[in-house]
């Protein structure tokens, strides 16, 4: 745990959102990425039973290109930056009325949050029923295990024994939560919630194409149409994708029979 931390703190690491938002926009690979992992979203969307063009909430979208992406989207962040259409206090209530929403999307945001059962209750009570939450996360794979553990500058804490975790800078993460929650503790996420059903999609995203790019912050000197290349090849293999891939899509739907308080 010590080397994880340790990890952690000694990152290099320019976290600006805008910054972040550039370099995106200027990487024909990095721009396809982003652009890839919403749709795969918003078709998991559709997959279970909500129209994706109604409007949908993103939560965590400082640093992203949503908003370039697709208008229809409310965008949130706990961080004023551009992009960013509501600002939202982490610590409080989202302002949303209950069943008020539809749908909600997030990338890379649940493995952020110091106390992830806090913020299931808000998506049990802002969800309507058949609403859903599709989180893109840090994979569990072989592979992706090897690369947050060792290589990615976020910790990685597979034994940690409970959810929540302390910390004082927001960037703080464990990118080992999806996993906890959605599979170490998978019994335990439906008895604390038994209004809401989980559904881990099979096939990952972000495989070799993802990690020889170096990511927005440590971007490699290989050019977009190599890695464009690479990636829609990797995108034929669903199989090669289960053992390389690093992004998992998990789906949180809302019983149609609950009643949220």
């Amino acid at each position: 745990m010590s080397y994880q931390i340790s990890k952690f703190k000694k990152r290099i690491r320019n976290e600006d959102p805008n910054d972040s938002r550039l370099k995106i926009l200027d990487d024909a690979y990095l721009t396809l990425t982003y652009a890839e992992i919403l749709k795969a979203m918003k078709r998991a969307i559709d997959e279970f039973g909500v129209a994706s063009n109604m409007k949908i909430l993103e939560i965590g979208s400082a640093g992203g290109i949503t908003a370039s992406l697709d208008a229809n989207i409310i965008t949130s962040d706990i961080r004023p930056s551009h992009g960013v259409s509501l600002v939202i206090d982490g610590n409080e209530r989202l302002p949303f009325e209950a069943n008020g929403l539809k749908a909600i999307v997030a990338k890379d945001v649940l493995h952020h949050l110091s106390r992830p059962e806090d913020f299931f209750k808000e998506v049990e009570r802002v969800l309507a029923p058949g609403a859903v939450v599709v989180f893109a996360e840090p994979n569990w794979n072989l592979l992706s295990r090897f690369i947050f553990y060792f290589i990615h500058p976020e910790p990685y804490l597979a034994r940690q024994k409970k959810w929540n975790f302390e910390s004082s800078d927001p960037m703080f993460s464990n990118q080992a939560i999806p996993w906890i929650i959605f599979h170490r503790d998978k019994e335990l996420f439906t008895q604390k919630f038994p209004t809401l059903q989980i559904k881990v999609l099979d096939t990952p995203l972000n495989g070799i194409s993802f990690l020889a790019s170096g990511g927005v912050f440590s971007r490699t000197r290989i050019p977009s149409n190599f890695l464009i290349r690479l990636m829609k090849l990797e995108s034929k293999s669903a199989l090669w994708l289960r053992h390389a891939g690093l992004t998992r899509i998990i789906v949180v739907k809302k019983n149609y029979t609950s009643s949220s308080p």
